[in-house]
């Protein structure tokens, strides 16, 4: 589930950021034993830096996490099908 909430986290980034460094952030986690919940906490810290510092377009965030959380929402939707 952890790396689920992760890769959310990752979509949460902008375009040009994610098409750069998702594939080895995702790889670096993956890799991790017991970092993930720091890594967790660094994702959200990355996608605060993204957005509100090096991007002039924070509705775009929000649109962002919209998407995200609703991506969430259908896994989660899916998961709790398959378990009935």
């Amino acid at each position: 589930m952890s790396r689920l909430l992760y890769r959310c986290l990752l979509r949460m980034h902008p375009l040009a950021f994610r098409e750069r460094f998702a594939a080895e952030m995702l790889a670096i986690f993956d890799e991790s034993e017991s970092g993930s919940v720091s890594l967790l906490a660094d994702g959200v810290a990355s996608i605060a830096r993204q957005w509100f510092v090096r991007n002039d377009a924070p509705w775009k965030f929000l649109l962002a996490c919209s998407a995200a959380l609703l991506e969430v929402a259908g896994v989660a939707l899916l998961w709790w099908r398959a378990g009935r």
